[in-house]
């Protein structure tokens, strides 16, 4: 549990992990359960499964650092604070069942030992010679197709800069957009190739261009109609910024401390859910409570087993529906209900498909460690794979993270930007 560096720094880190888990209990309690009974978040609290959540959460707390040293490291991090702070929480005061929590724990456990075996500073990745100039020029090769593209589809008529507009666009947009390998291609482009030249004129300190490509992303934004788009930089910006200053874990806490508080704020304050009901209740117990409701559904209901993917010309799929829409007519909601690779991996195989996918994200976590520790900044790594880490712990399956949301394409782009002539 934070074993690792200044030991106050340890204490302050564990005392911000506790304090955050009694806010988002406090948020429930107050806030979620009371405008959100309907959506079935109860208060039916148990003293048994409250005291339990609270022994699997300070278990989980063993898999963080107080410092960020790999990349490993964030993605504990945001896998605490995102996934399991608000899973137990929602397990304890709504009489919930034990075991999808208990099975996420031993997931983050299975993908902490495979991280934590022998010492990741072992080389094992060539350094190629243009490698560096083949990334970039990859990337800005396809930053500049898919501006063509908008252009060149006619799609551009359509663009929209005003976020309470998105949906009357969105639609009609992605159908012109996302032609064939299209919907792969514009995802890479906003998640991965334009935040990596972000990035990099971040580490060299072009600041120029680095609003240049930021302004391009909100172009991409004003097409695409996906808000998330334009927080994409803010992400890259932000990760660079922190660690400029300090790779102390406990800011991240404190951070989403702070955005709960103000949310709740502006309905305590000016009587407006709407803050409260996307950063908390959506954010953080939307994906806790689909981790629930995957669980019960496919524990008697027939396995997928890839049947959907790669494994469609051997297995037939069971559903007349995509995954998520099955759970969302379960739910009653009437819309896809994605989530996580905990509950994808349960649909898939039980919870052997969620050892399967543990497995194969420690391998992936690994790697990137590997990477990080010469020839890229720290910085870059976690900067990079903090949007797909958050796709694939609350919205995404494994698979789909790795092409869809690039996170393949990430340790590619990472493995050729590597050079011998800087050490970090």
């Amino acid at each position: 549990m934070a074993t690792k560096g200044n030991d106050s720094h340890n204490v302050k880190f564990i005392l911000a992990l506790i304090c955050y888990r009694c806010l988002l209990d406090f948020s429930y309690v107050f806030f979620v359960s009371k405008f959100y009974q309907y959506a079935g978040f109860k208060l039916t609290p148990d003293l048994y499964a409250y005291l339990m959540s609270w022994v699997l959460y300070l278990v989980s707390m063993f898999f963080t650092r107080s410092k960020i040293k790999k990349v490993s490291d964030s993605f504990f991090l945001l896998a605490i604070l995102s996934v399991i702070a608000p899973l137990t929480s929602l397990y304890g005061l709504d009489e919930r069942e034990i075991y999808p929590v208990a099975i996420t724990v031993l997931s983050f456990a299975v993908i902490y030992g495979i991280t934590s075996f022998r010492d990741s500073k072992i080389s094992g990745f060539p350094y190629l010679v243009e490698g560096r100039t083949i990334a970039l020029t990859t990337s800005l090769a396809s930053v500049l197709i898919f501006v063509g593209w908008i252009f060149m589809s006619g799609v551009v008529s359509n663009a929209n800069l005003d976020f309470t507009k998105v949906y009357d666009f969105r639609e009609t947009n992605s159908a012109i957009l996302n032609v064939g390998v299209g919907g792969y291609f514009n995802s890479w482009v906003t998640k991965i190739f334009n935040m990596f030249l972000i990035a990099f004129c971040l580490h060299k300190k072009r600041y120029m261009l680095v609003s240049m490509f930021v302004l391009l992303q909100v172009f991409f934004f004003s097409v695409i109609a996906v808000k998330s788009v334009v927080f994409y930089p803010l992400l890259v910006i932000g990760v660079w910024y922190y660690f400029r200053k300090s790779n102390f874990s406990i800011v991240i806490p404190l951070l989403l401390m702070i955005v709960i508080i103000m949310a709740y704020s502006a309905y305590f304050v000016f009587d407006d859910i709407r803050p409260s009901s996307w950063f908390i209740r959506r954010a953080f117990f939307v994906p806790a409570e689909l981790t629930f409701v995957y669980f019960e559904f496919f524990s008697v209901t027939p396995n997928v087993y890839w049947s959907n993917s790669i494994f469609s010309n051997f297995i037939e799929y069971p559903y007349q529906q995509p995954l998520s829409w099955v759970v969302g007519d379960f739910v009653g909601t009437g819309t896809h209900a994605n989530n996580g690779y905990v509950s994808s991996g349960y649909a898939h195989f039980g919870v052997f498909g969620v050892f399967i996918y543990s497995i194969i994200l420690g391998i992936f976590l690994k790697i990137l460690n590997r990477l990080c520790y010469s020839g890229i900044p720290l910085w870059m790594g976690v900067a990079l794979t903090v949007v797909p880490f958050r796709s694939l712990l609350t919205n995404s399956d494994l698979l789909v993270t790795m092409m869809t949301h690039g996170l393949l394409l990430t340790i590619v782009l990472l493995t050729l930007a590597r050079t011998k002539n800087e050490k970090y």
